[in-house]
């Protein structure tokens, strides 16, 4: 009688400790979800069809310390689309935390801040709303943004003074 309430015991305490949900993933678990997650934001985005852009705009989001990422946003699911980029955010975190215990040497914003651009606009592509950049503007197109830039540049250059005094060197007695 008693090994069989041994045994119960054993297997009870087996039972419960198997059926506890473990949060201890691997860095590339973490990444697996954040992707999922992300597919779930672009999935959001392009359930949307893009009629009027008045009804559009383009999100400017934290992306950790590495700047910002742009984001087409319908003002229809604004508030879902904030939801669901601070849960990638944490899954991106629990990411480069897990790999920092796995010894994993992060190199903040390697990615990001050398090829993030600002969009130059929003369009309506085939009933879907996208962000075009710089790179996206033919050459004609480039010239007609690039004439009104050179007159404020030239402005600034106009009025700026010099006296002789900036040199930019500091001089310590």
């Amino acid at each position: 009688m008693k090994f069989i309430k041994l045994v119960s015991y054993l297997f009870l305490f087996m039972l419960l400790f198997s059926a506890c949900k473990k949060d201890d993933f691997t860095s590339e678990q973490w990444s697996a979800k954040a992707e999922e997650k992300k597919a779930e934001i672009d999935k959001l985005i392009a359930s949307e069809k893009c009629e009027n852009l008045n009804d559009w705009n383009i999100e400017k989001v934290s992306n950790f310390w590495c700047g910002h990422v742009y984001f087409p946003v319908h003002k229809r699911f604004k508030s879902q689309f904030n939801k669901l980029w601070e849960e990638y955010l944490a899954l991106r975190s629990n990411e480069v935390n897990a790999g920092i215990k796995e010894g994993i040497i992060y190199e903040p914003c390697e990615e990001y801040i050398l090829f993030n651009s600002e969009p130059t606009q929003l369009s309506c592509v085939n009933g879907k709303a996208k962000l075009l950049y710089i790179k996206d503007l033919s050459l004609s197109e480039s010239k007609i943004r690039i004439a009104p830039l050179k007159i404020k540049i030239d402005k600034y250059l106009n009025n700026l003074t010099c006296s002789g005094t900036e040199t930019g060197v500091r001089q310590y007695s």
